[in-house]
């Protein structure tokens, strides 16, 4: 009599057994499954971390290679103006040559300056000899190739300012108020050598012209 009883609660012992086998099977998958989303969850992190570290270290070393040629382009402007005022001689010995007709290039401008007319220069630059101008005798060819000089001297730092190719401060504080001076004795020496074209008005300085024009309007 207690046998089919027996039977049947064995039966329902191996059920329930089944069935919590099965939920502990579900809760170790669901488990597992966890961890693995966990594990999937902490690698993403650990590789956006990366990603993130490599973008601040790629920005990072595109900052320090800007600066790093800022920097090496800042030093070549500086020595390339270096480099023009130690060329400076260049115009002192062409405008020691000229003291004795231009006495104004080594001291202040007389009262009521007025430098020689276009027209003056013009038989400078067309004469081969002594040109007697005012009462005064001038040397064409002697004062034509330190003008020239001085001219060329001053178009490479004029190009080289105007390209940004030298550093401009420099240049300002240490040739800008000589360079202007020059000029305003010369200055009509420039628009005669314009006329020697058959009428054409070229420019042989061109980047100098620009340079007044600037350093003119700015003051």
């Amino acid at each position: 009599m207690f046998k089919p009883l027996v039977l049947i609660l064995l039966y329902i012992f191996s059920i329930v057994a089944k069935e919590e086998d099965n939920m502990d099977k579900k809760k170790s998958e669901e488990n597992s499954k966890m961890l693995r989303q966990e594990k999937v969850e902490k690698l993403k992190l650990v590789f956006s971390g990366i990603q993130t570290i490599g973008i601040i270290l790629l920005v990072i070393s595109v900052f320090l290679a800007y600066r790093s040629n800022i920097d090496a382009n800042k030093w070549k402007r500086y020595d390339t103006a270096s480099d023009l005022l130690r060329r400076f001689e260049q115009f002192e010995n062409f405008s020691y040559k000229l003291k004795n007709y231009f006495k104004e290039l080594y001291g202040n401008y007389p009262k009521n300056y007025t430098p020689l007319s276009i027209d003056d220069y013009k038989k400078i630059d067309e004469q081969d000899g002594i040109v007697k101008i005012n009462g005064t005798d001038y040397d064409a060819p002697l004062i034509r190739k330190n003008l020239l000089g001085i001219y060329n001297y001053f178009e490479d730092v004029a190009y080289a300012y105007n390209k940004g190719l030298a550093d401009k401060e420099l240049i300002d504080k240490s040739l800008k108020h000589l360079i202007l001076r020059i000029d305003r004795i010369f200055s009509n020496y420039r628009e005669a050598v314009k006329c020697r074209y058959e009428g054409k008005q070229i420019d042989s300085w061109p980047p100098f012209t620009e340079l007044m024009d600037k350093w003119k309007n700015k003051d």
